[in-house]
């Protein structure tokens, strides 16, 4: 097994697990900081919206195109259109 494969299989275990520490262990250091808000009604989560440095995140996702171009309105614009479309588009 490849040991990206492997540290998903412990991330996934450590969640399940309800072990934050473990989770905590799977991520660089430099990891971007990300602030979650949810909303539940009746034992389920209604909405989920994470918060977090964009540009960081480009950077971290796309390399040298990230730090090129990552900060640019236009480019991050684009990027949170095309999320947008793919989780419009999952049906569970």
């Amino acid at each position: 097994m490849h040991a990206n494969e492997e540290l998903i299989q412990r991330f996934y275990t450590a969640l399940s697990q309800l072990d934050g520490a473990a989770m905590a262990a799977c991520y660089a250091r430099d990891v971007n900081d990300i602030q979650a808000r949810f909303t539940f009604q009746n034992g389920k989560i209604k909405t989920h919206h994470d918060q977090f440095d964009l540009y960081k995140w480009m950077r971290q996702a796309l390399g040298l195109k990230g730090v090129l171009l990552g900060w640019l309105p236009p480019v991050q614009d684009k990027l949170r259109a095309t999320a947008r479309a793919g989780l419009d588009a999952f049906k569970p």
